[in-house]
């Protein structure tokens, strides 16, 4: 899955993990061009939220 990162480059997730008890989708990323890493969850009804660093 491919998303802006906060410097404006275009990148795809490094991985996925999915918690199918909880009910949402963890995508890791890490842009090179500024060395930021976040973590985007992705729930089952759609809700997205976005967080610095890796969690799931």
């Amino acid at each position: 899955m491919e998303r802006k990162c906060h410097c404006g480059k275009i990148i795809k997730s490094i991985n996925c993990y999915e918690n199918k008890k909880d009910g949402f989708k963890a995508y890791h990323y890490f842009c090179v061009h500024c060395q930021s890493n976040f973590t985007v969850l992705v729930y089952d009804n759609h809700q997205v939220k976005v967080f610095k660093g890796f969690i799931g």
